[in-house]
């Protein structure tokens, strides 16, 4: 990821880059560089690796088919994800749910397009898979209880919600300081 990367990769001919992702979810610098670079296409992923293709003749067909264009496993927020997109991001959600069905990444993106998509069927599937995983956090709870909540389903939101009071998530500013502003 340092800056003669390109020099590096014209002396040895690269054209391709198959990269990992570290346990940590943090993704190198010469990930962040050749997302970022529009000579270089992001066309697959998974939770553990990367591939980019530079954009040569070469590579143009595989580019056409197989581009990430708004997801990319290097923003978790999934801020890409917007009302007005939402057609061409949750096709590359689906794309990478469909090449890596245990990828993390790819079920949170499509459950996350599911919701503001308002499919919400779809988005209490996956984050009711997703909720089991190790270390799941108070967003895939609170979004598997918003997507309950919006089929109707209370009594499994109810549930949901209570889990999060006893785990102590999304307390609020009221939980923290109290009613009254203090604890």
């Amino acid at each position: 990821g340092d800056p003669q990367w390109r020099a590096v990769f014209r002396k040895y001919d690269i054209h391709a880059a198959l990269l990992s992702i570290p346990l940590n979810r943090n993704v190198s610098r010469l990930a962040k560089t050749l997302h970022q670079e529009s000579d270089w296409a992001l066309v697959a992923c998974n939770d553990h690796t990367l591939l980019f293709l530079e954009r040569t003749d070469a590579n143009r067909g595989a580019i056409a088919r197989h581009e990430f264009k708004l997801l990319w496993p290097g923003d978790w927020s999934l801020a890409a994800i917007t009302a007005t997109n939402l057609p061409t991001v949750t096709a590359e959600a689906r794309r990478a749910l469909e090449r890596s069905p245990a990828s993390v990444f790819a079920q949170t993106a499509l459950a996350r397009a599911s919701l503001v998509g308002a499919d919400y069927a779809t988005a209490a599937e996956l984050y009711a898979t997703l909720v089991q995983q190790k270390g799941a956090g108070e967003n895939y709870w609170r979004d598997y209880g918003y997507a309950l909540f919006m089929l109707q389903r209370h009594t499994e939101a109810d549930r949901v919600f209570d889990r999060m009071i006893r785990e102590g998530q999304a307390r609020g500013e009221c939980g923290r300081r109290g009613v009254h502003g203090r604890n």
